[in-house]
Order: structure tokens, then C-alpha cells, then sequence
């Protein structure tokens, strides 16, 4: 990898080297190395001369790496090491946006012709934020350049890609001038890898931009419709079905019966013939020249849901898995030829699989990721996901595999292809505490199939802090996440400054979710993942929950081993099922880790914890029981308990408490 000291050099020399005097300013949680020539304001931010401050950052980012031992190869099947980590979802095009020159919106060239944007430069720099919270895996999006032609936000969809292996150069940081973009975000994967972290990437998408680079030299991996017709371009509804109707042959055969659907096939024609001309033309944008030259363009992609009453996606356009399909016509986009996990062609388009496949390959070879997050899983065949996966781990055996998939009962047959887990769908429904769902996730965990992400926001969902109990809620669920069985915790990109700002709102969300700003806040009615944005790091107390999750995290990696393993595992009751607790005890040979939280977020609540079921099954003999840990007090302290040993113990509204019981 490349040298940090010999950037950091490269960093101090242009300083020298230039006169300007620069106003640029970052927040100072940024400043976990202890620079000292930066001037701090009242508003948590910190002055500095960028050069200087990123050399000095580069320096100790180096220092830090140099005194960790060389990481062990991963052992055990495949990717099974991912159950052992905790997962941060990291948008690297938000992760380190700042308003640097303080002009009140986010630039991609400031005052001083430097990014304000997320770059790879400054990600790295807050790599060991993430790694003192406690994190060892990142899942990376945003890091591939988008198609930007026809959305009305200030960045695509992100599944709007261009090209599979081609990296979004505004990542690109020009104060490491003489690096492209490539070679940056080598060495943010090399420093993470350093750092004991494992990368994760994206799989290459089944969807892509309507005007990406693919489109002249591969139209037939597309679907094509009239140009004309664009503006009436709809999917087709049938009065027979019920809203909100999922594909299956029945359905579908009555949805091609109706008049809407055969207006709707009518409306697409044959790929346009452009290898037919001899030169390609100049620019980029493709699209535009086959509506010019051949008067069609490519199909939007629409829900694969019948009856959905969803807007068209007018920002992408999907890939071509199959030759044949049910009508003898031009290729069409359907509700059946949308799911090709469902209705498998009996010819695959070759090419088409053999590019996702190379493309996932060359991202494990040449970045060396560890491994890939499979979302939309359902745009693609199983059997090219099988093949894919296969190929992958030839290249690293080791490699994880994580599918988007909501639904348990389908776990087995993910498995059975070589996937590792699947996402679940925690962050859809645990925030109702009211009605007990977390009660239902967590304990439903314990005799699960298969592990799933503990996580309490998506990027297609609401913040957790919007929902009732804001904050308290949010951290009741980042703390008591790290110890459910059977899951990998799972952070979404700035949830660890507790953000309000969605992500990016699902069409089935309510939008007032897009009001949680304040009024004089420029992220109001703004989506991270779509419009340009940053994480509220000069919060007063976002010290305070790193510092926790850092306390969180080292007893759960004290017990890992027990944690992973169901064997190991007593989950903990109380005097009523419907009590307000939550917890589990990890059993070690001669310890054991009790961990229980109060899921009223409003009100203090006395908890009557049960052991007799767990004291007998450790095993050595118990002697003492010590609360280690809690999220609202840090002091290690006794536990008193009752002539039947049971434990009474007064938790603050949301809290959780970590206790550990030691033999004799």
C-alpha cells in the first residue's frame, strides 16, 4: 500500500509551498489524534490549516496501524467469520461531508478548490472514530460514479450506476493531487484492512442508470420502448388483482389476459442497432443519441409488485438476464420478467452473467473486499448468484456474503447457495415497542435458523430517533443490538450521531418523515442518500456515545465466542411475559455475561430478573454477581439478590445494563 508518512510529506511540502491563509474548518470530533495548532470555536468546530491537519491525521492513522499486530487469516466456513463483527453501513459521500469555507452549503469545489463532499482522503482520517466505537465491518455504498441525467436530486439513485468498475471520481480528494481515484480508495481499503477492518462492497446492480455507459456497445442487455411513448410509460394495473398483488403464475397469467398489458407490451421495440455505426460517438451521453439516431430509449424501471400505485423509476433501467420470455415480441419489462429469482428464462443471456460476474471478481481481486452486500437480491437469477458466489470465493475462500432478504422462511434456500446471512427485517418493525416487537425479535432469535441483521434503521426506512422515545429509543437499540443471538449488529451511515434526516424515504414511508430538521436547518426535507448532506458531528455529546459503544463493544468481544454460539445461550425472564425487559446470559467456563435492558423509553422500571433457569446451567459455581456496565452508570457495582436468587434491579428508561457472574 502506499506509504501515510510519505503522503503525509507530500501533504507538508504543498503547505510550504503555498501562501494562502486558509478559514478552513472541521468539526473537532474529527480531531482524535490530539492536533493542537487548530483554533476551537463554540460551535465545536476547530480552524486548521487542511494540509497541515491531514498530514499530522495521516501520521497517526499510520502510528495506530503499526501497533496492531498483522491480522490472522480468518478461519472456520466460507464467510462465517461476518457473524463475529459489527456492521457500519457507510455512505462515503456524506461520511465526511463538511462545510468547510462555512458559505452555509456543501460544495464540490470550495473557497479554496477543495471538496466538501465526502472524499476517500478524509474518510480514512475517521476510520479510527469508527474503529474506537467499536465497528469491524463497513459496508460501502456510494463509491461508483452515478448517471445524474434524470434525477431531481442532487445525486441519483444508487442504483444508478454508469458502470460496474467505475468509481464516482468526486470522491477523489484534490488535496492528495497526484492519486486518482482508484488509487485513493485502495488505500482507504488498504488503511481499514490495517486497522483489523473488514470492506465490504456492493454487488454489481441488476438495475443501472438510464444512460450508462453499457448502453452503445451492449443494447440488447437492455429493454427498449418507443421514445414517444416515454411520457405514458406506466405499468399496467388489472382490476381482477388485489393491490399490492406479489408476482406468481396464477396472477400473472391473469394480468396478460387485460387490454393494459398488451398496450403495455406494445409500446416496446427491438434494441436500437448501434454497432451498426461505425464510429461511437464522442460523448458520454449515449442515451441521448440513440433517441436522436433511432427514436427509442431505454425502459424505465417500475415496481414488480402488481397493482402497486408506485411512481415509475424514471432513473434506472434494468439488465437483461434472459433471451426468451413468455410472449414472442419485442423484450419487455413485466412483473414476471422483473423477478428472474421467480420466472427463469430457459436461455440466459451469456454475456450478460459473465459481466457481473467478472465485474464482482475484479473488486475482490484488485481492491481485495472482503466480501459483498447483495441488495434487490430478487432482480437476479439464483442460479447466476450461486455461480457468482462460487467464482468469488475461489478467488477468497473466506469471502462474506450478505443477501437483502426480509423474509426468514426463505433463509434456508439462500443458504443452500452459499449466501452466509440474510438482512431480515428488524429496522421495519421494532420500533413499536408498545405492541412488544421488540420483545417478538429478540427471543424469536434464540431458536432462529439462520442469523439476521440486528438492526433498527435501513437506508430505505425512517431514523429510529423519529419514532416515540427519539433518542433514548435509538440507544436503547445501537446497545442492546450487540448482544441478541443469532444477529450481526448493524449501524446505518450517521446513526452514530443519532441523525433525524432520513436516508433515502421509501415510497411506502410517510414523508413527514422528511420534516424531523429544524426549521433553519439546510437538511431540511432532504435525504442523505440523494441530496448533498452531513452527519451532525458537533453535537455536544457524540463523545459520550462513542464512548459507550466503546464500553459496549469490548465486553461483547469479551464474550464473543459465547455470543455466536446458541449453546452458550439462556435467554433471561421476568415475573410477566409482558414486563418491560429484555435480556440473555452468555455462559463462559468460569464466567457469564447477563445482559438486560428496559424497553420503556418514558419511565424508570423495577425489573425482577429470574435466574433459575440460567444458575443451573453454568458451568462452574457461581459466587458473585457484579454490574460491569450500563448506559446510564459507568461504575462497576454489586448486585443484591433475593433468597431465591433472583435479581431486583431499578433501570432508567431505556437502559441496559450489562452484569457478569464469577465462580468461586
Amino acid at each position: 500500500m502506499n506509504d501515510l508518512n510519505e503522503i503525509a510529506k507530500r501533504l507538508k511540502k504543498k503547505q510550504n509551498q503555498t501562501s494562502i491563509v486558509y478559514n478552513y474548518t472541521i468539526p473537532q470530533t474529527w480531531n482524535t489524534f490530539g492536533y493542537e495548532k487548530g483554533i476551537c470555536l463554540k460551535n465545536n468546530e476547530m480552524i486548521v490549516d487542511p494540509y497541515d491537519f491531514y498530514a499530522f491525521a495521516l501520521n497517526s492513522v499510520d502510528r495506530q496501524m503499526r501497533k496492531l499486530a498483522k491480522r490472522k487469516k480468518d478461519q472456520g466456513k466460507q464467510g462465517n467469520w461476518i457473524k463475529s463483527e459489527i456492521l457500519y453501513d457507510l455512505d462515503l459521500k456524506t461520511f465526511s461531508g463538511w462545510d468547510h469555507d462555512r458559505s452555509e452549503h456543501l460544495e464540490q469545489s470550495d473557497l479554496y478548490a477543495l471538496c466538501e463532499q465526502g472524499t476517500f482522503l478524509k474518510a480514512i482520517i475517521l476510520l479510527p472514530l469508527l474503529k474506537r466505537a467499536g465497528i469491524t465491518t463497513l459496508i460501502l455504498h456510494h463509491y461508483l460514479a452515478l448517471d445524474t441525467s434524470r434525477t431531481p436530486h442532487d445525486f441519483s439513485d444508487p442504483h444508478a450506476i454508469l458502470h460496474p468498475l467505475k468509481i464516482n471520481e468526486e470522491l477523489r480528494d484534490p488535496l492528495l493531487e497526484s492519486m486518482s481515484a482508484e488509487q485513493q480508495f485502495q488505500l482507504f481499503i488498504d488503511v481499514a484492512h490495517r486497522l483489523h477492518m473488514h470492506v465490504l462492497g456492493e454487488f454489481p446492480s441488476a438495475r443501472m442508470g438510464r444512460n450508462n455507459l453499457l448502453l452503445w456497445d451492449h443494447p440488447d442487455w437492455f429493454y427498449w420502448i418507443r421514445k414517444e411513448e416515454e411520457a405514458n410509460y406506466h405499468p399496467p394495473k388489472n382490476e381482477k388483482l388485489p393491490f399490492h398483488c406479489i408476482p406468481n403464475t396464477n396472477a400473472c397469467d391473469i394480468l396478460y389476459e387485460s387490454k393494459e398489458t398488451k398496450q403495455h407490451l406494445s409500446k416496446f421495440v427491438t434494441h436500437p442497432e448501434t454497432k451498426n455505426h461505425k464510429k461511437k460517438p464522442k460523448s458520454l451521453d449515449y442515451l441521448s443519441q440513440i433517441e436522436t439516431q433511432f427514436h427509442c430509449t431505454s425502459a424505465p424501471t417500475f415496481s414488480d409488485v402488481i397493482n402497486a400505485e408506485l411512481p415509475i423509476q424514471t432513473e434506472t433501467t434494468l439488465l437483461r438476464f434472459f433471451e426468451d420470455q413468455p410472449c414472442d415480441q419485442a423484450p419487455y419489462l413485466l412483473q414476471d420478467t422483473m423477478r428472474p429469482d421467480l420466472f427463469c428464462g430457459q436461455q440466459r443471456k451469456a454475456d450478460v452473467w459473465e459481466m457481473i460476474v467478472t465485474s464482482a471478481t475484479a473488486w475482490i481481486k484488485d481492491f481485495n473486499f472482503d466480501g459483498f452486500y447483495i441488495s434487490e437480491a430478487y432482480h437476479y437469477p439464483r442460479e447466476l448468484l450461486k455461480e457468482a458466489i462460487h467464482t468469488l470465493r475461489k478467488h477468497n475462500r473466506h469471502a462474506a456474503i450478505i443477501v437483502e432478504e426480509t423474509l426468514e422462511d426463505q433463509a434456508k434456500s439462500w443458504l443452500k447457495i452459499g449466501v452466509d446471512m440474510i438482512s431480515g427485517a428488524s429496522a421495519y418493525s421494532i420500533h413499536d415497542i408498545r405492541n412488544y416487537t421488540y420483545h417478538n425479535f429478540a427471543y424469536s432469535r434464540y431458536t432462529a435458523p439462520i442469523s439476521v441483521l440486528a438492526a433498527s434503521e435501513f437506508r430505505d426506512t425512517p431514523r429510529i430517533t423519529q419514532y416515540e422515545g427519539n433518542e433514548t429509543l435509538a440507544k436503547l437499540f445501537m446497545f442492546m443490538n450487540l448482544f441478541l443471538p443469532q444477529t450481526v449488529p448493524y449501524l446505518a451511515s450517521g446513526q452514530l450521531s443519532l441523525e433525524r434526516h432520513p436516508q433515502q424515504l421509501s415510497p411506502y414511508c410517510d414523508h413527514r418523515f422528511l420534516e424531523a430538521q429544524n426549521i433553519e436547518d439546510a437538511r431540511l426535507y432532504r435525504q442523505s442518500l440523494l441530496d448533498i448532506s452531513y452527519y451532525s458531528y458537533t453535537r455536544k455529546d457524540h463523545h459520550i456515545l462513542i464512548n459507550q459503544l466503546e464500553q459496549f463493544s469490548a465486553i461483547r468481544n469479551k464474550y464473543i465466542h459465547a455470543i455466536t454460539d446458541l449453546k452458550h445461550c439462556v435467554p433471561v425472564w421476568f415475573d410477566d411475559p409482558k414486563d418491560d425487559g429484555i435480556g440473555f446470559t452468555y455462559m463462559e467456563e468460569d464466567k457469564a455475561l447477563l445482559v438486560v435492558c428496559n424497553v420503556n423509553v418514558h419511565t424508570q422500571r423495577s425489573l425482577n430478573i429470574h435466574t433459575e433457569n440460567m444458575l443451573e446451567k453454568l458451568p462452574f459455581v457461581w459466587r458473585n454477581i457484579r454490574q460491569i456496565y450500563s448506559s446510564h452508570n459507568p461504575f462497576i457495582q454489586d448486585v443484591k439478590y433475593d433468597a431465591f436468587h433472583n435479581i431486583p434491579l431499578l433501570f432508567e428508561p431505556g437502559e441496559v445494563k450489562c452484569l457478569e457472574i464469577t465462580k468461586q
